[in-house]
Parts: C-alpha cells; sequence; structure tokens
C-alpha cells in the first residue's frame, strides 16, 4: 500500500517531478530490490500498456496516499490510530483527496508530495529520496526518533544531558542501566549495574525491572526480585536477545481505588520548528489487579499497559476501561489526599520533564534546513508517580494509540495546529464534532 502523500492544488505553484517518493512505490532497480519482500509493491506500466481507468485528478485539491494495511504484518495497522484518523478527517474536506495507487504509476509525472504520513517508526519513508523536486514536504515522523523511542539510547542521551546540564539523573527518570549482551561492554556494563543492584539493595530497594530497548505493547519485560534476580536475568540473556535496559522499580507508588498501580500516558507534539507542545488532556491507565511487590510474577499487578489490563478478569471492575481522564483523576486526588492536587503538583513536573527530555535529543534530532523534508510528530510519554507525588518518566513512544473516545478531538486539535496553518483548506460545514468532555488544544512548553 502506498505511503500518505499530499500535493499542491492551484492555489499553490505546480511542484516539479519527484523520482521517488517511497521506496515500496518506486519502481526503479534499487528500490525494487530494496522492497522484493513485499508482495504488494507497486510495478511501473509498460509504455504500451493500456491507461488505467480512472477519473482526470482534481487539480484543485491537496491528495492523499496512504499505506493502513500492511499484508506483511499480517494485517496490524502501520499507520497507527491516530494518523489513520488524521487521513480519514482530512479527506472530509473538499479540498483533500486520496492518490490512487494506479494512477499514480506514473512517477515521472507525479507532482512531489506537500504531506506524507509514514507507518509505525516511519516505515517505507525514503529520507533520501524527499525533496528532490525542490519542495520539502510535511512528513509525521522526525528521522531519528529511534533516539526518544529505543529505551538504551533514551537513558543514554538523558544521562549526558543531565550530566552537561548539572541535574540529576534520576530527577527525570529512574536509574537505568544498559545491558547490550554479546558486546564487548559487557563485563562493564554488567558490573556497573550489579553494584548499583546492591547498593539500592542495602538502602531497601529490592526491585528492578528489565525491558528490550526496542520493545513495546508490554513485550519483553520481566520484574526481578533483589541482586540475585538481576545477576540471574542477565547472565541469561544472549547475543540474539538483542539490547535492554534493567531499571529502578518504583516500589512505592501511588494507588487508587483497590490498591492498584497505575501510569500516565501524555501526548506530545514535535512541531517543525521543533517546538515542544503538550496536550492539555492525558489518560491514567490502572492496572487490573491490586498491586503486590512481593509477587513478581504477576503481570496484572505490576504493569499498566492496557494491553495487559484487558486481558484480566478485573477488567472495567473499578474504571471503564480501565482508564481515567485528567478531571476525573484530579477530583480522585484532592479526596484520596486532601491539601494535594494533580494538575498543580504532578502536571508541572511533567511538562518539566517532558522539555528536558525533548531537550537531550535536540542536536541530533532538529531538522536541518538542508534536509529535503520538515517534520512534525506526535509521541505518547508514559510517567509514573510515587506515593509523595513524585513524578518519574518511564518511557516514549512514537506513534502512540489513542483512547478511542478521545481520537476525534485530538484529531481535530492536531489538525488545527499542524496541517491548517501550512495548507489552507476548509471543512465541512458542521465544523467540530469532537466529544467537548475533554480538555481540548496544546500547549507550548519553554525550552529556555
Amino acid at each position: 500500500m502506498p505511503a500518505l502523500s499530499v500535493h499542491s492544488g492551484t492555489n499553490k505553484p505546480m511542484m516539479p517531478a519527484m523520482k521517488c517518493l517511497m521506496t515500496m512505490d518506486c519502481p526503479c532497480p534499487d528500490c525494487v530490490a530494496s522492497m522484493a519482500a513485499f508482495s504488494t509493491l507497486a510495478v511501473e506500466p509498460s509504455a504500451d500498456a493500456a491507461a488505467p481507468d480512472v477519473p482526470p485528478a482534481d487539480a484543485s485539491q491537496f491528495t492523499i496516499a496512504a499505506h493502513p494495511l500492511d499484508g506483511s504484518d499480517g494485517g496490524e495497522n502501520i499507520l497507527g490510530g491516530i494518523y489513520t484518523a488524521l487521513a480519514a478527517y482530512l479527506l472530509q474536506s473538499p479540498d483533500w483527496r486520496r492518490l490512487d495507487r494506479q494512477n499514480e504509476l506514473d512517477i515521472e509525472g507525479r507532482e512531489a508530495p506537500d504531506l506524507i504520513l509514514g507507518g509505525n517508526k516511519a516505515k517505507r519513508v525514503n529520507w533520501e529520496r524527499l525533496g528532490w523536486s525542490g519542495v520539502r514536504p510535511l512528513v509525521n515522523f522526525y528521522c531519528g526518533t529511534e533516539l526518544l523511542e529505543r529505551k538504551a539510547e533514551l537513558a543514554e542521551s538523558l544521562r549526558l544531558y543531565c550530566a552537561k546540564a548539572g541535574l540529576d539523573a534520576e530527577a527525570v527518570a529512574p536509574a537505568t542501566f544498559v545491558f547490550a549482551p554479546g558486546s564487548r561492554k559487557v563485563p562493564a556494563q554488567r558490573a556497573a549495574l550489579l553494584a548499583a543492584v546492591a547498593s539500592a539493595e542495602a538502602d531497601g530497594q529490592r526491585l528492578w525491572i528489565a525491558k528490550g530497548s526496542e520493545s513495546n505493547c508490554a513485550k519483553h519485560i520481566e520484574v526481578l526480585g533483589g541482586a540475585a534476580g538481576v545477576e540471574v536475568f542477565v547472565d541469561g540473556l544472549a547475543a540474539a536477545d538483542g539490547v535492554w535496559v534493567v531499571q529502578r522499580y518504583v516500589e512505592n507508588p501511588l494507588l487508587v481505588v483497590g490498591g492498584r498501580k497505575f501510569d500516565i500516558r501524555v501526548w506530545v507534539l514535535l512541531t517543525a520548528e521543533y517546538k515542544v507542545k503538550l496536550y492539555r488532556e492525558g489518560v491514567i491507565r490502572t492496572a487490573s489487579t491490586k498491586y503486590d511487590p512481593a509477587d513478581i510474577g504477576n503481570r496484572e499487578s505490576h504493569l499498566t499497559n492496557h494491553c495487559v489490563a484487558v486481558q484480566s478478569a478485573n477488567y472495567g471492575k473499578y474504571e471503564p476501561t480501565n482508564e481515567m481522564w485528567f478531571d476525573e483523576f484530579e477530583a480522585w486526588v484532592a479526596s484520596q489526599h486532601p491539601g494535594k492536587s494533580f494538575m498543580a503538583d504532578c502536571l508541572p513536573q511533567i511538562k518539566q520533564l517532558t522539555m528536558h527530555t525533548l531537550l537531550s535529543v535536540k542536536e541530533r534530532l532538529a531538522n536541518s534546513e538542508s534536509a529535503g523534508f520538515t517534520s512534525f510528530c506526535i509521541f505518547g510519554f508514559d510517567y509514573m508517580i510515587d506515593d509523595n507525588l513524585r513524578v518519574q518518566l518511564l518511557e516514549v513512544n512514537q506513534s502512540p494509540a489513542c483512547a478511542d473516545e478521545l481520537r476525534e478531538a485530538f484529531v481535530e486539535d492536531l489538525a488545527e495546529e499542524v496541517i491548517q496553518p501550512r495548507f489552507a483548506y476548509e471543512m465541512p460545514a458542521e465544523g467540530r464534532r469532537g466529544s467537548g468532555k475533554f480538555r481540548r488544544g496544546f500547549e507550548e512548553l519553554s525550552l529556555e
């Protein structure tokens, strides 16, 4: 399937032809070879092939092409819920149309795209070929976002940034150690980790959590008990297991009704100008089972991922879909912890930690003026709060999920924030359709 792209209409200068947009769409030998594994690869017709029976394009529209489904992923939606909904939202406007794939096989005659929505982890975005037409398309990823999503690279970025800024790294995220089995660094990494574990155990800190550096959706996560448990785990890893991080476990989490853990998901927009904007609504994702630090094998007790909660017999017992929104959580904190406020005591910490995290990678992530594209990106930042209302960063996700109940409102606000200022288009007369239940819009955070 093609990736999402947008072309100029008559209200913008016509763009010169672009040789390649996406690796999967291009029939040139290099691209065909690189995408041979994909059975749905587009092939350019021969010179004497009949023209496809499709209506002529409306030159007054911006155009969109997307690959919402990839058969090689077993039907998994690799565009992601937010960007799929964004495409559907834009297509409600008469100023946008979706590119017909067959109509776009004439690569030499294709206009350069204004907007590209690539799949999860920027799949199929052929960075090197973007901008060949002289037009810099807007892409829904930054080149290099693995600096944030890969847990090992995020830990190293934060370590270097905090050291340079004179900050305590554990004020941003729990102590994190990278372990790369099979590398020359293993002896030093192992020694540093076990020394930290022994020191923490002497202070009463027993639990640690191991995560695959590139894992998500609660895959490759192990809660480890004590120095012996950590040592057995890391010594059992092989090079084929990839890079892992071992992180200090927050043993004293703030607990909601039923004595359950939770984490906080906030959505962060990084604009083409490297402005950081926090969505005003966020979600508290709750575990299904009472927190029990003694039962380290009970994933329902320790993990707050929605994909884990939904498998529990207790799913929905305390909150619909095991979720609370900011106003609901604020009311709960006030009722259970008089004098305390999530909005006043915790949200400012979330804003500050988000700012530090994106500053830690800015020099390597920001768009270059010479690049053939500009970027925006939505990240999902996950935070944990302890029983002292101290906030710490757990991880960062690109192409994050968004709750069904919020998605429509979120996408409307995202389009108004990022797409509308760049492309002059009109939406249907009925206007905004998202729920008024939520806090709406983005708040810009200061990077000073």
